[in-house]
């Protein structure tokens, strides 16, 4: 394998997982995925144009390698998928890591909960920390729309993470 392309795989191997992760809820799944985007990018690598920053055109190729595996999949995602991780818990202690384990399951319910776009978003934006822009570049809309949609996004996950709260 090319050495530079190592390199890239080193750099973002972690960061596309964890998109593919939370996008799919399932880590067997965004293992074949992650595979798979980085099989078209070492393809393809002589395609980028430099039009676009390199991260950007990487989760580009992510975000429709999700969608391909999305659309044939054509199912809905399991609600005890973990999905969340293991987050360190705030304070020691098994009161307070039961209560972490319940927030972050609410957390990740609620994320399966969402529209796949809201998901998306939120995921790009919260999760992987790209700008409006980055996310505008991934998911082809307008950086005024991403804004509307992260808001939207927002507004909706505190609704269902209530609802689940309220359960």
């Amino acid at each position: 394998m090319d050495p530079d392309f190592s390199v890239l795989y080193r750099r973002y191997k972690n960061a596309i997982y964890g998109y593919l992760y939370y996008l799919s809820g399932d880590r067997g799944a965004a293992e074949d995925l992650c595979q798979d985007v980085f099989l078209k990018v070492y393809l393809n690598l002589t395609r980028f144009a430099g039009r676009s920053s390199f991260k950007t055109w990487l989760y580009r190729i992510a975000h429709n390698t999700y969608l391909d595996f999305a659309r044939t999949r054509r199912e809905t995602l399991p609600l005890d998928a973990d999905v969340g991780g293991e987050l360190p818990a705030l304070l020691p202690g098994p009161e307070e890591a039961a209560l972490n384990a319940e927030r972050r399951e609410r957390i990740r319910a609620a994320l399966q909960r969402l529209p796949a776009d809201y998901r998306t978003l939120l995921v790009l934006r919260e999760l992987q920390y790209l700008t409006y822009k980055e996310i505008s570049q991934v998911t082809g809309q307008e950086p005024t729309s991403v804004k509307v949609g992260l808001y939207r996004a927002r507004r909706e996950f505190r609704r269902v993470y209530r609802a689940l709260e309220s359960e």
